[in-house]
């Protein structure tokens, strides 16, 4: 082929230095833009166009030459963009002092509704090995994805000052809340399509004030809002940001069930992070109910 034949080692086409006609500039956005076009699935082509974008890149400064050479020049990087730079199908690692606690598999470019979900799933992950005092290592890696990962670590509730119900050394991050509350599932496998109901059981063991209880929905599950029902008076809102569904009373001293319409979506190993309750003017004291594994087949 001329044009992979012609290019020049350092990425460009041509042989001038730029000019306010036609210089190298021009003629490697003209070659960019004809390989990506015509070839825009052959490895080669792609790959020679990544090193005409890269030259390009590197003749910049505050701008390039003329306007002429920054009008292509712009051209061929936004030509480019949507060919060279795809996400790749890659799995995705995360490790808790270098055992690997889990494994995602994104492919947005086979199932863009998969991969959506998949970031989801890894915007909060419950993590429950932790070494305690010792210093913990959490890594994210990636067989083929480059890109920056952010980490923000919160701690959900202290397992031993639970499991213990002892006094802890002040300041204590949480304590008990006076309820037991769990979470009810039909089943731990669905298929993609079938319905099913989570039921919620708060049962206090004294008079609770401003309670709010936070449903998160797991990742591959939809829900309807407006089905959620209950013989007590909540009121129900969803939180997008953290994918639950928070719920709110103004008091109970009774045991009270709500009851959670789920929808299964997408297939996978998905984990139902706990529900979680404590009084809203007294946010220190909660309680939460288990974790569980859901399997979701196609």
């Amino acid at each position: 082929m001329i044009l992979l034949n012609t290019q020049n080692p350092q990425g460009s086409w041509g042989n001038n230095q730029g000019s306010s006609l036609s210089g190298n500039i021009e003629t490697t956005a003209y070659s960019i833009m004809a390989l990506i076009h015509a070839f825009p699935k052959d490895d080669e082509c792609l790959k020679a166009a990544k090193k005409g974008i890269d030259w390009i890149l590197d003749q910049r400064s505050t701008g390039w030459t003329t306007t002429r050479d920054t009008l292509y020049a712009s051209w061929a990087i936004g030509e480019a963009g949507q060919f060279l730079f795809k996400p790749r199908a890659t799995e995705i690692i995360v490790s808790l002092n270098d055992e690997v606690y889990r494994t995602f598999h994104y492919d947005p470019e086979t199932d863009p509704i998969k991969a959506l979900d998949t970031l989801y799933q890894m915007r909060a992950i419950y993590l429950d090995k932790f070494k305690k005092p010792s210093t913990n290592k959490l890594s994210v890696t990636s067989s083929s994805l480059e890109t920056n990962v952010s980490f923000e670590v919160k701690k959900y509730y202290d397992k031993e000052q639970i499991k213990t119900k002892t006094n802890p050394p002040p300041p204590p991050p949480t304590k008990l809340l006076n309820t037991v509350i769990e979470s009810v599932w039909s089943s731990r496998s669905y298929k993609v399509g079938q319905s099913t109901i989570v039921t919620v059981n708060i049962k206090p063991k004294e008079q609770l004030n401003a309670l709010m209880v936070e449903i998160p929905v797991p990742a591959g599950f939809s829900y309807d809002l407006s089905s959620i029902r209950s013989e007590t008076k909540w009121r129900y809102e969803f939180n997008p940001n953290l994918k639950q569904i928070a719920c709110f009373v103004s008091s109970l001293s009774k045991k009270s069930t709500i009851t959670v319409p789920l929808n299964a979506k997408l297939p996978g190993i998905v984990m139902a992070n706990p529900c979680r309750a404590f009084e809203m003017y007294r946010p220190d004291g909660v309680a939460f109910s288990a974790v569980h594994n859901i399997t979701i087949n196609s």
